[in-house]
């Protein structure tokens, strides 16, 4: 072989090199950025169903039939658990929509919010889940 022949060798090998590590940096990027829309949409239902309650005085009253009214309204594809932890970070109030049930569920969207109620602090937390 000569050494024109060897040289245009390396140069096809270092650039086939070069373009299989660009692309796989570029693939790994996108695979990256990729976002999962449906966790992100869970999670602003939290946060809105979070405002409604906080905005319609339920929460400050723990009104169970709204609270759990509010839960059941919920649409039917999407369950929900609302509670409510006082400063000692123990649960005062717990409610679920009827018929689901959390256990196993893998993508969830959680929101949360302090208010008051009276002279005390509370802290809501507001899961939802596809059911």
């Amino acid at each position: 072989m000569n050494k024109k022949g060897m040289i245009f060798s390396m140069d096809a090998l270092a650039a086939l090199l070069l373009v299989t590590i660009i692309s796989f940096g570029v693939i790994t990027s996108i695979n990256l950025a990729r976002v999962d829309y449906g966790s992100v949409l869970l999670q602003l239902n939290a946060v809105d169903g979070l405002s409604v309650v906080r905005e319609e005085g339920s929460l400050e009253g723990f009104n169970n039939n709204s609270l759990q009214g509010f839960l059941n309204d919920l649409p039917v594809q999407v369950c929900g658990n609302l509670s409510v932890y006082d400063f000692e970070d123990k649960i005062v109030y717990d409610a679920v929509k009827n018929g689901c049930n959390s256990v196993g569920v893998g993508n969830m969207g959680v929101a949360r919010r302090d208010f008051l109620s009276g002279n005390n602090v509370y802290m809501a937390k507001l899961e939802v889940w596809r059911g």
